[in-house]
């Protein structure tokens, strides 16, 4: 408050009163005067100034009562600030009050201002405001609020209500001071005394004034004339609303409420009065009832009773029931209210029923009037006449949502009025309790009182869960868990059904001990009494409670308020299993089962409303005869049995998702009650849950019919059966699966005699003793008249409705089973730990588990899908137990053996003497195949642990044959069989299948658990194995049990140090002796005899039918030994080569020969495989003796095992097969090399191996090849082997040996065949490298052979030519590289080592010569592919060194060797000579000129070595002039620049050389091209005149100095050159001449060719330069005047002359062309030369120039 302000209405108050209230003005100035006196220094100081100062109000006191608009108004707003800040003195309150009385008729201005001060007042002054003065200021409040302005009059409510209810916060406030601190008023309360205190007293003063004011009586403290009854009862509320506790602690106000207030309430409530008094008195009532019924026990009675008798349908309006029902609401939703009601009343047999009547009055109000809540054969989604979106869509999914996919509608096209109870329609937004406004009650909807009934009912089930569950859990933890779960439950949405009430008790510490506490059993708990209440109630109020949910279980809901209702059904249900209560437990899960099934819906036309059953009319129940055991008992079965439909005609039915929603509330109830529940509790849940598969089944197969009778029909594209219930229901189908899972799993927590209970109820529902007569389906196949319809009468639960669908019994009985099956593998899956446990208990329910099982595998009428699929639980049980548990040893063996014991008993029951009963082969064999298949998987997993029952083990994998016994197995404390032993391979397998999987295990055990495997089962092992390796029913059985004898055999071997059973037998012991061996008490000799029955086991393998078979059993075999080989005594290799490898040689050698005798082919398949076999174990065993040939050899009988492989080898050589002859070969070059010398092995052993290797050649004969198959590496292999017995053997070799082998190689060389495609032109193939090495050898070693080999090489040097075709074989090699190797090495043999023999003269090395000509002539004749160096190089090569070394040798031996020879000699050198100089056929190769230089270079340097080496030699009188000739006539050719052509003289006088000389053809134009080797052409030009010159001037190539004249010898030999070259030397010189004078006369001015024209001079300068040989050259005719020895001997120039004779030959061609030159202005040159041949023509014949 503000001094300022005060100052300033003090100023104004002085203003407006100066001439109207001088008293006032007076007041006002006095107070102004000491409001300025007071020093301004805060608030605080200011408030306690002017409390001191009590006549400082007078002005504001006195404006108030002048009554003037404005100075009232002043004085309010002062007093409002003064008593705001606390600044009014109280002794002024009552003035003050007064003056406030006094404005209460003034402005709504002032008014409010009043009321902000009152609230103030009360609150500032509390203490000092009682009595007298609180009356005052209510009095003041009171009359504003009969103000006609309404913001006033609501304002003054308002305040009123607060300042009352702040008069009863003093009471609260005054009980907490000290008793002596306050005054004290004594009262007379039902005639005693009591003392209460002034707050107190004003409390109880306003209290009873309120209820005289309802009444119309006097009032005794407040003096308000009037206020409305609707007002004063709000007042009272809102004081009881407020007030708490407080009249629990004053009896003063309890007496007024239970004398005044209780029967004012219950008499207006019973009368007709206004809505909004109804209204507020049951609310009022309805707080007296919650807070003070224990203090109002009777009172409450009363209003209990009449609220149930209110609603009735004809005693109250609809909108009072409302009223009543939402009372029961309220009650309903107190936690802990209906157990009051119960412990109050019910519980009293002095008192009423008052709880269960009023649950029977809902019985009743449910049941009144079935069509408007739409109450059906099902419930369905509420429908009216306007439909919302959201109805439609939940109408369809609820309808569609079924499994059969037929509209499952509750009702008709008739029934369309039916609406049904839905929050859109079924609720108002606003209770009617809370309508505090209206003046008139509101019609309400027709179902919201049914909504209100099922309120109730959740609230009722809801306080009950919330008392019961925490109390069956003993830990505080759990507790709180429990707890967690039920607020969760009870505030979730619909899908909390799916994880609700499930508890699991964590509490014990034994494990299966979790059952539930019964919280009647808890004596000592405090809130016995409250659980006591609990169940009673339920024991009264079942059948009421049950007829009710069950009435709106078929109504019209939507979807909360049918989720609610059966949430809360199930809350009921848990607490009555929870309470033990059978009866309504039973009936309660019976109900819960009916609406979880489809119910036979209604035809089109047969509708008719049928009310639910009335439990009160049926049965005497009322209050004052509560129902008998027996009548609870037949009410439960009636409520069971009788539906709302139960007059309906038969239809399809259909499950949709409210039936799910029921069952999963069912599902998820035996999880939480399942270990308190028994055997015949236990069916109704399970057949409920097995009904609803079997709907779900059945309904998909209907409607897969029907889509595919759509689809015959034209009809679209349909889903499949299987495929409709899962595309229909989706999650919900999935949220049943997942709820069923859940309840099975949780069994694991069951104490045994829970889970028997179930385990029997489940399997008792697949009995066939059941299933004769009882199991009836109706069908529309059945009678179509209902009462013929025969039903189907449930086995443990009688009631279970029929269901009417178009199926077969037998596929109903079939899925039944099915599911007896499914769950039955559930709960044992759940129970592993259980039925792993060897206890009294357990081994009941382990052999009531088996027995029915396997009964089922073996039912007459079982279906084959049935009986495999118990078959699989069966064996899943079998194989998880065994995992569960950590046991001991003896426990874990009494497991094993009850398990596998278990496994067998199945196999015998398919195959005992019943089998012909039991069904068809193949179900048999599925269900033997699964039995194996869990063997296995047993062995997987504790083979290690096993350690009884191998004889199981071994009798369930010879199951798989027909004999039941096979040899070493033996059954317990059984001596096994050995002697007797049948041959497993006889055996008939009973299925390919079995066999596979009896196989498995075998397996298993060999590479598992072999060193846990007792000593005495090996042997049965072993034989096991050769059985199963036999059998031909699976090959690759056969094939894996082949090489799994090496983990036998390696086991074995491992327990064996040394082989010692060699001195104990020979190497043709028979089995018996070695099974008798095998039995010794020797570890030592047991073990090798088994060992080696293990190998003859292999063995019997190795000559199976089946090619892999076979090979597979010799790789094992061999690799047995081949590890185990280093362990072995020679004798001990001696006794395993003869006793088991020879065995198997000669058994494959006998196999080959015979299929290879009666195959019609040596390429068919058969053979091919048997071939195979042959060739891997010839090679393995050849391997095997040269690994281990250093202790083989040193057995003292090698020789005989040694001549035995070899007639083995012998006889396989001479099926002539190259696949053979590469291993036998290989073989014997493997084994010989690991011989170190010859006397290794003995010389008949060596010779044995020589014999084989002449006679085993594989491609003796060139006709047998056949160009598909190559023969390389039989060749290669052969050769090898030839290494291998050479070195061994190659002293004893003599020529006729050496010929052999050269026979051989020139055979394989001849006869090879490559792979396609393969090349031997840049390299040498691998065989021909071979061969060449293997001549090489011989030409070292060999001298006495040298003929023989050059002539060998000699047919190798020019193979590539002389084997070459067009269209040769692409398989047939080219000899290109062998060739250029052979004349190497042919060079290299004759130079290097020189001439060893008579080659020369036996012809051999002329031969060679012959051989080498061919390529050098042919040089560009061959079409061949020659890579560089190419083969006529390395040839002329290669002649060239042999004729350097032969030419002294044959002059040597020129007289000893006759003249064919000699003459054959030098022919092939003019042969050579022929091929270096000439180039035939390169214009048809096509060669390229820089080839054809390169190549003349070559060929000119070779031509100087050649002429180098046989000049003079040449000459040699034993050479036939032909030879020289010949020799001649080659220069000649090739050294014609321009070919001659046609019609040329010269052309055919090769033989005549000088026959028409002087015979000029015909001149031309045109001038053929020269050769392009023109080098070489001048080369032998040259040569030429170098060979024909005089022999005291010819130096070439002599190695004479320069002028050095050769001797005489030599002079006669180059006489003799000279006198066969001369003549072609002359016509090569003539040739030019004669073109020159026959053409350039036709050239006119046209030049020569140049080629032509260089021609022509070289030769005459040469001619010129020419000193000839006198005696080479014959007389020309020109000069016969020369002929005079006179001349010859006179004059230097006739003698010169002599040596000019050539150019007499020349001389008439010079001057014809000195004609035709001299004409010709350009040709100087040639005339030149010419001239030069005239002169020196001239100069012979002293003809001088004149100086």
């Amino acid at each position: 408050m503000a001094s300022q302000f005060l100052q300033t209405e003090l100023s104004t108050l002085i203003q407006e009163s100066k001439r109207k209230n001088s008293d006032l003005r007076n007041a006002a100035e006095q107070s102004l005067s000491d409001l300025k006196a007071l020093p301004s220094t805060s608030e605080a100081q200011l408030t306690a100034d002017l409390i001191r100062k009590p006549n400082f109000v007078n002005a504001f006191i006195l404006a108030c009562h002048a009554r003037h608009a404005k100075l009232s108004g002043i004085g309010v707003v002062c007093i409002q600030r003064l008593v705001a800040s606390q600044s009014l003195p109280p002794e002024r309150l009552k003035d003050t009050l007064n003056g406030l009385r006094e404005t209460t008729s003034l402005g709504q201005d002032v008014q409010l201002k009043i009321l902000q001060t009152l609230p103030a007042l009360l609150q500032n002054y509390s203490e000092d405001l009682s009595g007298e003065l609180l009356g005052k200021t209510l009095e003041i409040c009171a009359t504003l609020q009969n103000s006609k302005t309404t913001a006033v009059a609501n304002t003054a409510a308002a305040t009123l209500q607060q300042l009352v209810i702040a008069a009863f916060e003093k009471v609260s406030r005054e009980d907490g001071k000290p008793q002596d601190s306050a005054a004290v008023v004594t009262l007379n309360i039902d005639g005693r005394q009591i003392d209460v205190g002034p707050s107190a007293c004003d409390a109880l003063r306003i209290l009873d004034d309120f209820c005289r004011l309802i009444e119309g009586e006097k009032l005794d403290f407040l003096q308000i004339k009037s206020l409305s009854p609707s007002f004063i009862l709000e007042l009272i509320e809102s004081i009881l609303t407020n007030s708490g506790q407080l009249p629990r602690s004053h009896p003063e106000q309890m007496q007024v409420l239970k004398k005044q207030l209780m029967p004012l309430l219950l008499r207006h409530l019973s009368e007709r009065h206004s809505f909004p008094q109804t209204v507020r008195v049951a609310r009022i009532l309805l707080i007296l009832v919650k807070n003070y019924m224990p203090l109002l026990i009777g009172e409450c009675e009363m209003a209990m009773s009449l609220l149930t008798h209110l609603l009735e349908p004809d005693v109250s309006p609809s909108w009072k029931r409302v009223l009543c029902m939402e009372v029961f609401r309220g009650l309903h939703a107190e936690p802990g209210t209906m157990r009051l009601i119960y412990t109050l009343f019910d519980g009293v047999e002095s008192r009423k029923y008052v709880l269960k009547d009023h649950m029977t009055s809902l019985v009743r109000l449910a049941s009144e009037k079935p069509s408007i809540i739409g109450v059906s054969h099902q419930s369905t989604v509420p429908s009216g006449a306007a439909h919302s979106r959201t109805n439609t869509e939940d109408q369809i999914t609820l309808e569609v949502g079924g499994v059969a996919g037929v509209i499952g509608t509750a009702v008709t096209s008739a029934d369309t009025s039916i609406l049904g109870i839905s929050s859109q329609w079924s609720i108002v937004r606003t209770s009617y309790l809370e309508l505090l406004d209206k003046t008139d009650a509101p019609a309400p909807p027709e179902t919201y009182i049914y909504s209100l009934v099922l309120n109730c009912i959740g609230s009722f089930s809801e306080n009950l869960a919330k008392f019961i569950l925490p109390l069956t859990v003993p830990d505080t933890k759990n507790k709180r868990k429990i707890r967690v779960g039920v607020d969760h439950l009870s505030s979730g949405n619909s899908r909390d059904l799916q994880s609700v009430d499930s508890w699991r008790g964590q509490g014990f510490n034994s494990k299966r001990s979790t059952v539930p506490l019964n919280p009647l059993d808890l004596e000592d708990h405090p809130q016995l009494a409250g659980i006591r209440a609990c169940a009673g109630i339920l024991e009264t109020c079942w059948p009421a409670i049950l007829a009710t949910c069950s009435t709106f279980l078929y109504a019209a809901l939507d979807r909360d308020f049918y989720h609610n209702l059966v949430r809360s059904f199930q809350k009921l249900t848990h607490v009555a299993g929870l309470l033990r209560l059978s009866t309504p437990r039973d009936a309660f899960l019976t109900t819960l089962g009916k609406a979880s099934m489809p119910i036979d819906g209604p035809s089109v036309g047969t509708l008719r409303t049928v009310a639910p059953p009335i439990v009160d009319s049926q049965y005497n129940i009322s209050p004052d005869h509560p129902p008998t055991e027996k009548e609870s008992s037949a009410i439960a079965s009636q409520l069971a049995t009788e539906t709302p439909n139960s007059s309906f005609e038969s239809v399809h039915a259909s499950l949709s998702t409210r039936n799910l929603l029921c069952l999963r509330a069912l599902l998820n109830l035996g999880i939480a009650l399942g270990s308190t529940l028994d055997q015949p509790t236990w069916a109704i849940i399970l057949e409920t849950l097995q009904n609803a598969d079997l709907v779900i089944g059945i309904s998909a197969s209907v409607i897969s019919k029907q889509n595919s009778n759509a689809s015959s029909n034209g009809g679209g594209i349909v889903t499949s059966g299987s495929e409709v219930p899962k595309t229909n229901l989706g999650a919900e189908i999935a949220a049943v699966g997942a709820a069923a899972s859940k309840m099975f799993e949780s069994t694991a927590d069951y104490p045994d005699h829970s889970f028997k209970a179930i385990l029997e109820a489940l399997l008792n529902l697949s009995r066939t003793t059941d299933r004769d007569a009882s199991m009836t389906v109706s069908s529309t196949a059945m009678p179509s008249h209902p009462s013929q319809a025969p039903r189907r009468v449930g086995r443990l639960h009688q009631n279970i409705r029929s269901i009417s669908l178009t199926m077969r019994k037998s596929r109903i009985e079939d899925d039944e089973l099915k599911f007896v099956l499914e769950r039955t593998s559930d709960l044992a899956n759940s129970n592993l730990d259980r039925l792993s446990e060897s206890g009294t208990d357990e081994t009941v329910s382990w052999n009531f588990l088996t027995t029915s099982l396997i009964s089922i595998m073996i039912g007459r009428d079982v279906s084959p899908d049935l009986r495999l699929k118990a078959s699989k639980v069966f064996n899943d049980i079998i194989a998880k137990t065994m995992k569960r548990g950590h046991l001991d040893e003896v426990t874990g063996n009494q497991l094993q053996l009850r398990n596998l014991q278990a496994l067998k008993l199945q196999i015998t029951s398919l195959h005992g003497l019943q089998s012909g009963n039991i069904g068809s082969q193949n179900v048999r064999i599925d269900i033997h195949e699964q039995a194996l298949d869990t063997l296995k998987s047993l062995l997987e997993q504790h083979g290690e642990s096993l350690v009884a029952g191998w004889d199981l083990v071994f009798d369930l994998i010879s199951s798989a044959f027909e004999d039941p016994r096979p040899f070493g197995i033996r059954g317990k404390h059984e001596e096994p069989i050995i002697k007797a032993r049948p041959k497993l391979r006889e055996w008939t397998a009973r299925s390919p299948r079995l066999i596979r999987t009896a196989y498995k295990s075998l397996q298993l055990i060999a590479s598992d658990f072999l060193p846990l495997l007792p000593p005495e089962y090996l042997l049965d092992l072993v034989h096991s194995f050769s059985g199963f390796a036999s059998q031909n029913q699976d090959f690759n059985i056969s094939l894996t049990t082949t090489t799994f004898f090496w983990n036998v055999s390696d086991f074995l071997h491992n327990q064996i140090e040394q082989f010692t059973i060699e001195g104990q037998i020979d190497a043709f012991a028979s089995e018996e002796t070695l099974s008798e061996l095998a039995e010794n008490t020797n570890v030592l000799i047991s073990r090798s005899a088994l060992w080696l029955l293990l190998l003859l086991r292999i063995v019997d393998l190795t000559t199976d039918d089946r090619s892999e078979i076979r090979i597979s059993a010799i790789r094992t075999l061999l690799r047995i030994f081949d590890a185990y080989g280093q362990q072995l005594s020679p004798r001990a290799w001696h006794l395993c080569l003869n006793r088991v490898i020879f065995v198997m040689v000669e058994s494959i050698q006998d196999k080959l020969l015979n299929v290879c005798r009666t195959s019609p082919s040596l390429s068919s398949d058969d053979t091919k495989q048997w071939v195979e076999a042959a060739v891997i174990m010839t090679k393995g065993c050849s391997d095997l003796i040269a690994n281990f040939f250093d202790s083989i050899v040193h057995d003292e009988r090698f020789d005989e095992s040694w001549s035995r492989l070899l007639r083995y080898l012998e006889v396989l050589a001479q099926v002539k097969l190259y696949e053979l002859s590469e291993a036998i070969f290989s073989s014997i070059s493997n084994i010989l090399s690991r011989a170190e010398s010859a006397d290794t092995m003995s010389k008949s052993s060596i010779q044995s191996v020589w014999s084989l290797w002449i006679i085993g050649h594989p491609t003796l004969r060139e006709e047998a090849l056949d160009m598909e198959s190559p023969n390389q590496d039989a060749l290669l292999a052969y050769f090898h082997s030839f290494q291998q017995i050479y070195r061994l053997f190659k002293c004893s070799l003599t020529k006729e040996h050496i010929n052999q082998i050269l026979f051989h190689m020139r055979a394989a060389i001849w006869n090879s065949v490559s792979s396609p495609y393969s090349t031997d032109v840049d390299h040498q193939s691998t065989l021909q490298r071979l061969v060449s090495d293997c001549i090489k050898t011989l030409c070292s070693d060999m001298e006495a052979s040298q003929s023989a080999i050059i002539l060998c090489l000699a047919d190798f040097a020019d193979s590539a030519l002389a084997r070459w075709t067009a269209d040769r074989s692409k398989s047939r090699p080219t000899f290109v590289a062998f060739s250029k190797q052979s004349i190497d090495l042919l060079s290299s043999y004759v130079t290097d080592f020189g001439m060893k023999g008579d080659i020369f003269r036996d012809g051999s090395l002329t031969t060679a010569l012959e051989h080498l000509v061919n390529p050098i002539f042919r040089k560009y004749e061959w079409q061949g592919r020659d890579p560089e160096p190419t083969i006529w190089r390395k040839a002329t090569s290669a002649s060239l060194e042999l004729i350097r070394v032969v030419i002294p040798v044959a002059e040597s031996q020129c007289s000893k060797t006759n003249q064919e020879e000699i003459s054959r000699f030098w022919k092939c050198i003019v042969d050579i000579t022929r091929g270096l100089v000439s180039a035939k056929g390169y214009a048809e190769s096509g060669i390229s000129t820089a080839k054809i230089q390169s190549d003349e270079v070559f060929d000119i340097a070779a031509f100087h070595r050649l002429v180098s080496l046989v000049i003079p030699s040449l000459g040699s009188a034993a050479i036939p002039d032909r030879v020289r000739q010949d020799f001649a006539c080659a220069i000649f050719q090739s050294s014609l620049i321009h070919p001659p052509q046609r019609f040329d003289p010269t052309a055919s006088a090769e033989d005549e050389p000088l026959q028409d000389l002087y015979k000029v053809r015909r001149g031309r134009t045109y001038e053929p091209p020269p050769t392009p080797r023109t080098k070489m052409a001048y080369v032998l030009v040259d040569t030429m005149f170098e060979l024909a010159a005089s022999t005291s001037t010819s130096t070439f190539l002599l190695g004479h100095g320069g002028g050095e004249e050769s001797s005489p010898a030599e002079a006669r030999l180059r006489i003799s050159i000279a006198r066969s070259i001369s003549p072609y030397l002359i016509l090569r010189s003539s040739m030019p001449l004669k073109a020159y004078i026959a053409d350039q006369p036709l050239r006119g001015l046209m030049p020569q060719p140049t080629s032509s024209r260089r021609e022509l001079i070289h030769l005459l300068s040469r001619m010129v330069e020419l000193r000839s040989e006198p005696a080479a050259i014959p007389e020309a005719p020109a000069f016969a005047a020369i002929r005079s020895p006179s001349l010859s001997a006179s004059g230097g120039g006739k003698a010169r002359l002599l040596y000019k004779k050539h150019l007499g030959w020349m001389y008439p061609l010079v001057v014809k062309a000195v004609e035709v030159a001299g004409k010709e202005r350009e040709d100087g040159k040639i005339l030149e030369v010419l001239a030069r041949v005239l002169h020196e023509v001239g100069d012979g014949h002293s003809i001088k120039d004149e100086e």
